[in-house]
């Protein structure tokens, strides 16, 4: 497994750099040297660089102090936070529950998705295909979707429920049979189960364990600026 990780790295890693040559219209090997220092020094993965343009020649070598990689912000949060606590954080099932008895403002936790049971903030236990099969079209007409342990945006889907199907933000439709197949397949996502980073919770069997929130959008004043009704954050 860890051979195939580095294999699989390593792939992104060229592609990640093949594409800004390409784009930006750089030699290959002008960019070698700031990727490996993305990746070594300041602990970059290939995807956030892609995410980020961080091989972009219009960004100065200095202006990459002004950016924080995940391993970073993780690192960040562990001198923070007792190792004890790193589940507030890292689980956003807890995360969100803990805004909510906060009175923090926070997207509406709608059900939380597990194996093999699931359940919904005023109680109801979601055990199979059945119960979830006749939950979901009681959910507002948006919705979203995330592993609650993922990272990186990786596994998160919005949904409109229409008359006859359901459809995700890419407008590929789904019955409720197969919304309920993606949610159990969403724990190969809940990357901070594992040993990704020392941030991880290291549970010995994983999670499936997922969200399901209300779908928020962007203020009209950001809508004119970006251009998407998609939420961003900076």
């Amino acid at each position: 497994m860890f051979g195939k990780r580095k294999l699989e790295t390593a792939l992104h890693a060229v592609h990640t750099i093949n594409g800004a040559s390409a784009r930006f219209g750089v030699s290959y090997s002008a960019l070698v040297k700031r990727f490996l220092h993305l990746y070594r020094r300041r602990r970059f993965s290939p995807h956030e660089i892609h995410f980020n343009d961080l091989l972009d020649p219009k960004i100065r070598d200095e202006d990459l102090d002004y950016y924080m990689s995940k391993e970073e912000m993780l690192a960040f949060d562990e001198k923070h936070l007792l190792k004890p606590y790193l589940c507030m954080t890292s689980d956003k099932a807890v995360f969100y529950s803990l805004c909510a008895a906060a009175g923090l403002p926070a997207p509406r936790l709608l059900a939380v998705f597990d194996l093999p049971a699931g359940w919904t903030p005023d109680g109801r236990l979601l055990r199979s295909r059945a119960d979830w099969c006749e939950f979901v079209p009681s959910l507002p007409r948006e919705f979203v979707v995330k592993p609650a342990l993922g990272l990186l945006g990786k596994g998160v889907r919005a949904f409109r429920q229409d008359p006859d199907a359901i459809v995700d933000h890419e407008g590929h439709r789904h019955t409720l049979d197969e919304l309920y197949d993606f949610l159990c397949g969403i724990g190969d996502l809940n990357l901070f189960t594992t040993g990704y980073s020392h941030h991880s919770l290291n549970l010995p069997q994983g999670s499936h364990k997922a969200i399901v929130q209300e779908r928020l959008t962007a203020h009209p004043s950001l809508v004119e600026l970006t251009g998407s009704q998609t939420l961003c954050t900076c």
